[in-house]
């Protein structure tokens, strides 16, 4: 490539990407090539040198280390093919050998990178380091104690605290202050909103929160009389159109009331309507729904404070006081969080970007501006372009506009991409950017439609979706033709490339609608089961013709595998592992992107220990701790346990109950082991209080030899890992906490509970997993990524709308709200203030979720596949409103009464509102059908036929004549058919001979109650045993000091670990060799092979147990622990180094099976077959 314009560029792209003079803001729709674009930019700005002489003269920004790390890369692989291309070309070259030293790095690596280059000129170290997100969780939590330790002690506070604390928990002032100090992190100039708090002169009726309530409630009953009204014209077949012109007209007298300012007669005549909205609250059709969803938003208002001035008078002083104390707070928790950063030598990330806007602002006559220190920048930054532009907030948008001059910013990013509100994103800085330009004045616009990503049939449903959805009144833009999304390449198939699953929540498994019938099931499990089913499907498991997908090497179809498979969820911290099951189940490999490092059962066991450290009365985790991994108590001497404390004065739980049974129990083994627990314990609690937590940490697993156990265990790379990340963790916590003794610990069980499924928690730590696996993750994670298959799951599960509801709120432009308490302390109300607020976050939140489902749709390739669950009646109900408002005038307001709306505030209930005249969709509820383009597949399911795994569809409704019966007759036939060869299905080409002992192990053997102790134990102590044996000198005399020797060896070399040397049993060892076998294997004459691997055929039916006629093999491994070759023939020794006798058969069949393949193989007699336990020199001969 010699030139950026040689490539095969689309004309939007290439407008991007030449554009010659000017700002310019890039809208890249998703999967347009937003990259692709920026990155040719880069280069092509690098390869002219009378525009960017130097690479160090450009800044490229984006939000994510790794995607900084990829854009270098990008950008160094395009010049480097262009400098290739043109050899002579010096200039290139050079930039080619600048590129590395670029700044081409997140916004927090700028800002650290000058904060360190001006440290004097701020007073820091330029050592300081960064503290990550679950050090600043840890600080924070200890500034809060600070605080509120220190606020009790202010007498000048203590009014203002009692009235703040009325009515409220500790934790909810704590969750406030956090709140608070979040939202002010990204404010550009925080004292003045402080100052507007502390320092409020005017009534809480002049404020913007009262103007906004009141031009909202002129808006809204303007807007609810004209959607009535335009019922009421478009409905003329019935009286009903009288009726709603008459509401209609209520609502404009309504209207009109407040545009006039008589909120005292408005606030009386709107509570008359409250009586209609209930009387019309019921029915069941599309019109009932419409009319009932506009009438309770008009009786909504009734609760508005601006209507009750009376209250908002009385109750102003005191929610100035409370407001106050609040700010005063938070002050104080800023003064210590700061505090303790500066003990840690450390700064978080949002003092990187205030401590990098104060050195490069200073106050100007409108607000801010640039610094000297800026204008050398701008000097020095010929071009600024920066990445994902709509996740920006205002500090950011405030530093790059310091470093701006005009006509050097390339900024890209999409609005409707938008999903980081949470972390402080504001959309609304890019999407104003953006309308200026569209209007001509300034910057310049270009908008990138064209999608390399999806088919065509993914492209089409997501126009449908959204040109319905997305509109300015509810998401804050509008999906018009500058977002509809082109396919790059028009697909010669025209079949539907979406499917739309839909569990039926009120119908039973024998068809029969029941409203209840789902009480006694699990609604995740059903879909569980069913995306299970889909996947299987997906890729031909169960023998039907796999879906197609494109390979993105090779550009070609091929048939769909696992690893192209990814499921997303909203919140897969909580229902990840339903699906994980529900596929494992199946035998589906899973890979699970969510999973914090709690999620890990040995993790989640240490945790539980801690906490019994801490405190032994906590039953539930004493009672896990007893019969996990660390002492193995059982489910029956849990029960012998509590049996024993009946009727006895024990109080103090089961705890007290265990010091009973240990002293005077009638299980003399079972009290021993308890005095081992309670020895155990004290010794813990000891150092608990004298201790770091990290020695803790270690010592318990020294002593346990946890880690080394779940090495055993399936997954045990994993498992062992988990728990030395646990370790690192609470070294972190030392380090970063002086507090010793007791508190430390309670406090790191605190810190560990906030983090848990929190988005700062640990992740679980990456292994050599199978890369053809399903994924399962979160829609946030999913965000940059695509899947040729997308399965979007558990759409019916409702918005997060929660926020709104706190009790205590906070907004950068109206302040604090509050709710306040009446006068006898029975009840609280919101205050106007909160109202303001909790409209802002409800119609916020609304618009991310869009913009979420947006994202989720749009990382699909070439199918899409969305479940949800949700009764017949109400989807019926939808589609008949979607067919009387979606393309109406009043469907904004519908969207956004959906989302109020308990049962249709999801995105389910918003796909069938969007795909109402989807002929898939109608022909599933039996209703009239258009001549509408099919763009989606549906299927209704039972939620009984998914739990039992068995996906069956909901029958459509009749519209014809049956099937006869000659018809029937040869259908029967085919439809009862069998593979004659299924027996052939269920048998394994490949065994070992432990999978084909243990399929005829019996049920009673298979329920262990203890698996993760016993057996791990087990198997790790055998393991070593072996392992000593096989490397011993077959030497003359075998003694234990020829046994300790080589065991002294083999944990020289790490094949051993020193903490399970006591637990090998040297004496038997010895004994088995003074023994007769042990004679014949010392015997010079004889040959001995030890750990003998073999590999032996053997027919499916001696396998099966079955008759099978077929002239298949099956192979099966295995390994001999010992072969001696006699004179006579061979001798075939299995050693065991427990004393359990009850799974002697199970061992007696593996022992025959060494036996025939040592014979066949050997091609010797095999004279004798023998079990030895190692523990008691037992010898069981093998018949």
């Amino acid at each position: 490539m010699g030139r950026i314009g040689d490539i095969n560029w689309t004309g939007q792209q290439r407008k991007a990407i030449f554009h010659a003079d000017g700002d310019l803001f890039v809208s890249a729709s998703a999967g347009t090539g937003k990259t692709e674009v920026l990155t040719a930019r880069s280069a092509k700005l690098l390869a002219e040198p009378d525009k960017c002489p130097c690479a160090l003269n450009i800044l490229v920004v984006t939000f994510t280390e790794a995607a900084a790390g990829q854009m270098k890369a990008r950008i160094h692989k395009m010049v480097s093919e262009m400098a290739t291309a043109r050899p002579q070309d010096r200039h290139l070259a050079n930039q080619l050998l600048l590129i590395p030293a670029a700044q081409i790095c997140t916004i927090h690596a700028f800002c650290y990178r000058l904060i360190q280059e001006h440290a004097a000129e701020l007073g820091l170290d330029p050592g300081l380091r960064i503290i990550d997100q679950q050090g600043q969780l840890l600080l924070k939590t200890q500034a809060l104690e600070q605080t509120l330790r220190w606020a009790w002690e202010q007498a000048n506070l203590q009014a203002g605290l009692e009235a703040l604390f009325r009515g409220r928990r500790i934790q909810t002032i704590s969750d406030a202050i956090s709140k608070i100090y979040q939202m002010l992190e990204c404010l550009v100039d925080r004292d003045i909103w402080y100052d507007r708090i502390l320092h409020a002169q005017q009534g809480i009726l002049e404020t913007d929160a009262a103007k906004a309530q009141i031009g909202w409630l002129v808006g809204d009953l303007s807007h609810m009389a004209e959607a009535l009204h335009w019922l009421g014209r478009r409905l003329s077949q019935d009286k009903i159109d009288e009726d709603l012109i008459g509401l209609a007209d209520l609502a404009g007298r309504l209207a009109d009331l407040a545009r006039s300012g008589q909120l005292g007669q408005l606030a009386t005549d709107i509570r008359q309507i409250s009586h209609l909205a209930n009387s019309r609250s019921g029915g069941d059709t599309g019109l009932h729904l419409a009319v009932s969803m506009l009438l309770k938003g008009i009786s909504g208002l009734a609760d508005l404070a601006i209507l009750d001035p009376d209250f908002v008078n009385k109750t102003s002083g005191d929610f100035k006081l409370q407001a106050q104390t609040l700010v005063r707070l938070v002050m104080a928790f800023e003064h210590s969080y700061q505090a303790l950063k500066t003990k840690a030598n450390g700064l978080d990330f949002a003092d990187l970007e205030r401590y990098a806007l104060k050195l490069l602002s200073q106050p100007g006559p409108n607000g801010y501006k640039p610094s000297t220190i800026a204008m050398d920048l701008r000097a020095r930054y010929r071009f600024i372009l920066v990445d994902e532009y709509q996740d920006i907030n205002p500090v950011q948008h405030t530093i790059l506009s310091m470093l701006e001059t005009e006509g050097n910013l390339f900024a890209v990013g999409d609005v409707k991409q938008c999903i980081y509100a949470f972390r402080g994103a504001e959309p609304a800085i890019f999407a104003d950017c953006l309308r200026r330009a569209a209007a001509g004045s300034g910057p310049g616009r270009v908008d990138l439609t064209v999608n390399f990503r999806s088919v065509k049939g993914i492209l089409d449903l997501a126009n449908l979706l959204f040109g319905r959805l997305m509109r300015p009144e509810v998401s804050g833009v509008a999906y018009d033709q500058s977002a509809y999304l082109v396919p790059a390449q028009e697909s010669a198939c025209d079949e539907p490339a979406v499917e739309l699953h839909i569990v039926d929540t009120n119908q039973t498994d024998d068809g029969q609608e029941d409203g209840s019938s789902l009480a006694a099931l699990d609604r995740r499990r059903c879909q569980a089961a069913l995306i299970a089913d889909l996947v299987r499907r997906a890729v031909g498991a169960d023998g039907q013709q796999s879906l197609l997908v494109r390979d993105p090497q090779t550009g070609n179809l091929r048939p769909a595998r696992y690893g192209d498979i990814a499921v997303l969820l909203r919140s897969p911290a909580v229902s990840a592992r339903e699906y994980q099951r529900a596929m494992h189940s199946r035998g589906i490999p899973v890979a699970s992107t969510s999973a914090g490092l709690q999620d890990a059962l040995e993790v989640q066991d240490c945790i539980n220990l801690l906490k019994v450290i801490d405190n032994p009365t906590r039953d539930i985790e004493l009672a896990s701790v007893l019969r996990g991994p660390f002492f193995g108590i059982s489910d029956s001497e849990l029960v012998k346990i509590r049996i024993h404390s009946r009727g006895r004065d024990l109080r103090g739980g089961l705890y007290r109950a265990v010091l009973d049974y240990s002293r005077c129990g009638d299980d003399a083994g079972l009290a021993a082991r308890l005095s081992g627990f309670i020895e155990a314990l004290a010794r813990w609690r000891h150092m608990a209080k004298v201790g770091d937590l990290s020695g803790l940490v270690w010592h318990v697993f020294l002593q346990t030899g946890l880690p080394w156990r779940v090495s055993a265990l399936q997954d045990g790379e994993l498992r062992r890992a988990s728990l030395l990340r646990f370790h690192e963790q609470a070294i972190w916590f030392d380090n970063l906490t002086e507090t010793a003794g007791g508190p430390a610990l309670a406090r790191l069980i605190e810190f560990l509970d906030a983090l848990k499924g929190s988005e700062t928690e640990v992740a679980l730590p990456a292994t050599g997993a199978q890369e053809d696996a399903v994924t399962i993750m979160s829609i946030h994670k999913a965000k940059g990524l695509e899947f040729p298959i997308v399965i979007l799951a558990e759409m019916e599960a409702p918005f997060n709308l929660q926020d709104q509801y706190q009790d205590i709120l906070v907004d950068p432009r109206y302040g604090l709200g509050m709710t306040i308490m009446d006068d006898h302390g029975r009840y609280k109300r919101p205050g106007l203030v909160h109202q303001v607020i909790s409209r802002c976050i409800r119609d916020a939140a609304v618009a991310e979720e869009i913009r979420l489902f947006y994202v989720a749709v749009t990382r699909a390739r070439d199918r899409l596949i969305m479940t949800g669950a949700m009764p017949r009646d109400t989807c019926r109900q939808v589609i008949e409103l979607a067919d009387l408002t979606c393309d109406g005038p009043i469907g904004s307001l519908m969207i956004s009464g959906m989302a109020k709306r308990r049962g249709l505030a999801n995105l389910l209930a918003w796909t069938i509102y969007a795909c109402h005249d989807q002929p898939g969709l109608r022909q599933a509820f039996g209703l009239a059908q258009g001549s509408v383009k099919r763009l989606l597949e549906v299927q209704l399911h039972s939620p009984m036929a998914t739990t039992c795994d068995a996906i069956r569809t909901a029958p459509p409704r009749a519209t014809g004549q049956g099937l006869d019966g000659r018809l029937l007759s040869e259908l029967r036939p085919a439809l009862q058919w069998k593979y004659p060869n299924r027996l052939a299905c269920s048998c394994r080409a490949k065994w070992s001979v432990t999978e084909l002992v243990a399929k005829d192990r019996p049920v009673d053997l298979a329920l262990d109650t203890n698996p993760s102790l016993t057996d791990s134990l087990d198997n790790l102590i055998g393991s070593a045993t072996h392992l000593v044996l096989a490397s011993l000198p077959l030497v003359r005399p075998v003694n234990r000091g020829l046994v300790q020797a080589t065991l002294e060896d083999l944990v020289g070399q790490g094949r051993i670990d020193r903490g399970l040397t006591s637990a090998i049993d040297i004496d038997g060892i010895v004994r088995f060799f003074e023994g007769p076998i042990g004679a014949q294997a010392l015997d010079p004459g004889n040959t001995v092979w030890r750990e003998w691997p073999f590999t032996l055929a053997m027919r499916p039916s001696e396998i099966l147990a079955e008759p099978y006629q077929d002239n298949d093999i099956c192979v099966v491994e295995g390994v001999v622990d010992m072969v001696i070759q006699t004179p006579q023939g061979l001798v075939v020794v299995d050693f065991k180094t427990g004393r359990s006798q009850q799974t002697e058969g199970l061992y007696k069949s593996q022992v025959r099976l060494y036996a025939r393949a040592a014979g066949a193989i050997l091609g010797r007699p095999v004279v004798s077959a023998k079990l030895y336990y190692l523990a008691d020199g037992r010898t069981v001969e093998v018949g």
